[in-house]
């Protein structure tokens, strides 16, 4: 079971147990972190699209700590000026681990559920929606086919 969700205007591809690296956030370590706007989520039954979210999806993940990403080096250069600057940067980000993946809640069998049309697709997993393969058209360079 993965999930894919959007933070801090990128998409991570996540499964659980998995260790990433987010934007910063000043949370403790140790404490739960929950993603809402999950874009797509794939179970047993299938894959799970939303348009553009997967209402009632969530990740959650606990706080690992900070880190500190990988040294990026400013160089600036006029020349015949004697002007030469070197600076550095360093960003900070949160490591998570993920602890689960909540699929989006399909209701009790008592109650039907209201679902807003457009809102999910549901599709079969990956390995059924491929059909067989299209046959290559035979035929010689240069000729045109009507």
């Amino acid at each position: 079971m993965y999930a894919i969700f959007a933070d801090g205007g990128r998409q991570y591809k996540v499964e659980e147990g998995q260790e990433l690296e987010v934007d910063y956030r000043d949370v403790p370590p140790g404490e739960q972190v929950t993603f809402d706007k999950v874009l797509a989520v794939s179970a047993a039954e299938g894959l799970k699209l939303g348009q553009p979210t997967v209402s009632g999806a969530a990740v959650t993940a606990e706080v690992i700590g900070p880190a500190l990403g990988d040294k990026i080096y400013v160089q600036k250069f006029t020349r015949r000026k004697n002007f030469r600057r070197r600076t550095g940067h360093r960003q900070i980000y949160t490591t998570v681990r993920i602890k689960q993946i909540a699929p989006p809640s399909t209701g009790s069998p008592d109650s039907p559920a209201v679902e807003s049309p457009g809102e999910t697709q549901t599709l079969p997993p990956a390995d059924t929606l491929l059909g067989p393969a299209p046959s290559p058209s035979v035929g010689t360079p240069g000729e045109t086919q009507t």
